[in-house]
């Protein structure tokens, strides 16, 4: 009897707390005050390395396998921050944190890139006409293994890339028009 109570009651446990059905057990649910500058661990060597798929002849990033480093950066505009490759081309962009946020240096001025609060449908706008917004996903799963805490970096207009971000790992994965970037492997600082 005493057994079957305590195998009972980890069963209603596991029941209560794992809430996607593919969420790998032990892990600890989501911190409600996470702060969207912790999506993207900025650390200069900070490396991710993904897998591009491409469809049709016209594409913006190449097929194959490309990474992404942090970069240490020189002071611009006031600003310390860090250099982010990209892995669609040789294009290298400055960030720094700002607070609870990221932002981006671009078209000579700082705007924001990754804003706060980390919540369901916040929108801002990073740059004239262009509009993005927080979409929680909570349990991801990308080559480099499941991942609790993510979100979803989307574009207003249908036609921009979304990205998925997962606390304290990074992007994870990234849907353009006619590419799909996937997280294989990565080394954090």
């Amino acid at each position: 009897m005493k057994h079957s109570v305590i195998l009972m009651f980890l069963a209603v446990t596991a029941c209560q707390n794992n809430h996607a059905s593919d969420a790998p057990t032990g892990v600890p649910e989501t911190d409600p005050a996470q702060r969207a500058a912790e999506l993207l661990p900025m650390a200069v060597g900070n490396r991710w390395t993904y897998v591009i798929n491409t469809s049709g002849d016209d594409h913006n990033c190449p097929h194959g396998t490309r990474p992404r480093v942090i970069e240490a950066a020189d002071a611009l505009d006031g600003r310390v921050g860090v250099l982010q490759t990209s892995y669609c081309s040789d294009e290298k962009v400055h960030l720094a944190r700002v607070g609870d946020e990221i932002q981006q240096y671009g078209a000579d001025q700082w705007r924001t890139t990754f804003a706060s609060p980390l919540a369901e449908g916040k929108t801002w706008e990073p740059s004239p006409g262009i509009k993005l917004h927080w979409h929680r996903i909570g349990w991801v799963k990308v080559l480099a293994g499941t991942f609790p805490d993510c979100w979803e970096r989307l574009g207003v207009d249908p036609k921009a890339p979304s990205q998925v971000y997962c606390m304290g790992v990074g992007m994870v994965s990234e849907i353009g028009s006619n590419y799909v970037a996937e997280l294989q492997e990565f080394s954090l600082f």
